[in-house]
């Protein structure tokens, strides 16, 4: 690539700070200082709540409160469980700290004398509150065994960020999470002889989740589930045989970090499984199997926007596992036990096509890897299958390099004014400048 000139009305400019720049001796550890200053962040300057303990570079206190009783009845018990906690994270890390013996004086440029300090990093806040409570009736006596119980969460949640850079502390995130989740549950197990017996469950959950961003404003997401488990056992004391499907979700969620890219619907899961387990030999040798499949439907993705470097999340992939364990315990002596297990997995996806913002799906043969891809409409997530490059010639490379070339100046130019005009509010001494040239 052709070399950079900087234009004119800045020749001035880069060459100063440049050799302003290799004077400077960067720190090990940048959170200390040499001359142990506590440096400009978004607690000192008052950005976040709370503040960290002298010499702290992160500080968590955390409060819990836990309440478990039991109330028995003639054949069956009644539990609650309380909680509650009380949490606050503080976090100022820095990326870079310059030692003050070998900082220029950036005042000589122009600039306030505030940004001597040298330091670029960022701060954090997050308190966290949480509100849970349980009830549940179990079964003490009689063949049939049985649960039904009720479960209520509630948990709020407040984060700031602040950037520090050269002595200053901007707030760049300002963000309430809250989420209260209500379920209901029961189980029942059934024996049908001596030896085999019945399992059947099903649970019920409702959540909400807000989001509220005073830049940003307030997004809301509600969705409920209907879970459910089903199995079959055979039990001789020597021998347990079982079989069953079992259903099972991860919540659906806002992308917390980039809430103008939408939500996702809930990841979605059916288990089917058999297996057993056995004792041989008087007990002295176990042995143990089983055979499963797992599909997966609507499965959470984390992708990092190219433009903006934020993760956020989308929906829509599925996939199976398929898979065989097998594992033996042997007591060869009083004093040596052998262990040995194996497992047999074959995956695949096999719905690897979405963009979230039309809901449209393209089903992709599996070939190779997943990737995702912008399109006019979103995100795409797909299957390469071939990757053919197009055809270039010397002449094309060379008028992307050029062009590439002018865009990186200008880009340049312009973060610089923006830094220092803009956020500042400096204006540059250009034939004060030109002296150190």
């Amino acid at each position: 690539m052709t070399g950079f000139v900087p234009p004119d009305d800045l020749a001035g400019v880069f060459p100063t700070i440049l050799d302003m720049a290799s004077q400077i001796d960067f720190l090990d550890k940048p959170h200390e200082t040499a001359d142990n200053n506590v440096p400009v962040n978004g607690f000192t300057a008052g950005q976040l709540k709370g503040s960290l303990p002298n010499g702290s570079t992160n500080y968590l206190e955390d409060t819990q409160f836990h309440l478990n009783t039991t109330y028995s009845l003639d054949t069956f018990d009644v539990v609650s469980i309380t909680g509650y906690q009380d949490s606050q994270y503080l976090l100022s890390a820095e990326a870079l700290r310059a030692n003050p013996a070998t900082l220029p004086d950036l005042t000589t440029i122009g600039l306030p004398a505030f940004t001597n300090q040298g330091n670029v990093g960022f701060s954090n806040s997050t308190e966290r509150e949480v509100i849970s409570q349980e009830v549940y009736a179990v079964s003490t006596e009689g063949p049939l065994e049985w649960l039904v119980g009720a479960n209520y969460l509630e948990e709020d949640v407040d984060v700031l960020v602040a950037f520090n850079v050269l002595g200053t502390s901007t707030l760049t995130q300002d963000r309430n999470f809250q989420l209260e989740t209500m379920s209901a549950y029961g189980e029942v197990t059934y024996p049908l002889s001596e030896t085999f017996g019945l399992t059947a469950g099903l649970r019920y959950t409702d959540e909400e989740h807000d989001l509220d961003d005073p830049g940003l404003g307030k997004f809301s997401l509600t969705d409920d589930k209907v879970t459910y488990n089903l199995k079959l056992t055979y039990n001789t004391g020597d021998l347990m045989a079982y079989g069953g499907v079992t259903t099972g979700f991860k919540s659906a969620a806002l992308n917390t970090n980039s809430p103008g890219d939408g939500e996702v619907d809930s990841e979605d899961v059916t288990a089917y499984e058999v297996g057993f387990k056995s004792n041989l030999a008087n007990g002295r040798v176990r042995l143990s199997g089983a055979a499963f499949l797992y599909d997966f439907e609507n499965i959470h993705l984390v992708l990092n926007s190219i433009q903006t470097g934020t993760a956020f999340l989308i929906d829509g992939v599925e996939a199976d596992i398929m898979g065989i364990e097998l594992g033996v315990e042997a007591q060869l002596t009083d004093t040596l036990d052998v262990f040995a297990n194996t497992t047999w997995l074959d995956t695949e996806y096999t719905n690897n096509a979405v963009i979230r913002e039309t809901g449209d799906t393209q089903m992709v043969d599996y070939r190779s890897e997943v990737v995702v891809a912008r399109t006019a409409d979103g995100y795409a997530v797909a299957i390469v299958e071939d990757i053919q490059p197009p055809p270039y010639s010397e002449e094309a490379v060379e008028t992307i390099r050029d062009q590439l070339s002018a865009q990186m100046a200008e880009d340049v130019r312009r973060q610089f004014h923006a830094a220092l005009e803009d956020r500042f509010g400096v204006a540059i001494d250009r034939d004060l400048l030109a002296q150190f040239n």
